[in-house]
């Protein structure tokens, strides 16, 4: 594990002025923790990746407009929906989507199933055997799957090793935030940062102020941008589209 002095001194060599202060306020703040537990965390998300070079937008999933008299609003329909949207309009053949634990991925591919006939869809399962995993692995490199379902409790939280090919953009739906600032840039990975990928991260936000309390922490502690897209017919909407498609 990285130290604070190690993270401070990797971090002072980066070529990017802006960086380079970005990287000492994080670690001032690191310093002023007083739990080592949660020092270490941050550390560890902080040293995986700054967010430097991926670009993040955001999308705020509404209530219908129209919902039925006495009719409850249901976020995952929303979300779902959304999801087979975005995969369609933005012309994308592959995307990671990261829940929060099992039961949430167990449920997100279940409702996709009886959603769509023409998405493949395939998931990594918290207690999945390692040839198994390998095998997803190796469907969803080969193209044979067109959304691989990852969760925050998956050993070893791999991540973006699922994807090798060294010129195709990653591209990333939180399909529901993260429980911990740390376990958003986990999720990110260290393929991007290390090897100067594309890298785009999309987020889907419901209605529920924490999901708007976990943005506004994530942008404070690695003081990121992140792009809020409210509709097709918005700038974000088409800078999205150009990170994905022509960025090079």
């Amino acid at each position: 594990m990285e130290t604070i002095e190690d993270f401070k001194s990797r971090s002072a060599r980066s070529s990017n002025a802006s960086s380079v202060l970005k990287y000492k306020n994080i670690a001032e703040e690191l310093e002023r923790e007083d739990d080592p537990q949660e020092t270490a965390a941050r550390l560890e998300a902080a040293s995986i990746l700054t967010l430097d070079g991926v670009k993040q937008f955001s999308i705020q999933l509404d209530a219908p407009l129209r919902a039925e008299e006495g009719e409850d609003t249901n976020i995952d329909d929303l979300k779902v929906s959304r999801l087979c949207e975005l995969h369609d309009e933005l012309l994308v053949p592959q995307i990671v989507v990261y829940v929060r634990n099992q039961a949430e991925s167990d449920k997100l591919q279940a409702a996709l199933k009886r959603k769509t006939k023409h998405l493949s869809v395939t998931s990594i399962a918290t207690d999945t055997l390692d040839r198994a995993r390998d095998t997803a692995r190796l469907r969803f490199q080969a193209g044979f799957d067109h959304l691989l379902i990852v969760n925050d409790d998956m050993p070893n939280h791999r991540g973006l090793e699922f994807i090798s090919h060294e010129k195709q953009t990653i591209f990333i739906i939180n399909y529901s935030l993260p429980k911990s600032v740390p376990l958003y840039s986990k999720r990110i990975g260290r393929r991007i940062a290390n090897y100067s990928r594309k890298g785009v991260v999309l987020n889907l936000l419901s209605f529920s102020p924490s999901d708007h309390d976990m943005i506004d922490d994530i942008k404070k502690f690695y003081d990121t941008e992140i792009t809020t897209v409210k509709d097709t017919k918005c700038l974000a909407w088409k800078e999205l589209q150009y990170f994905l498609h022509f960025c090079p």
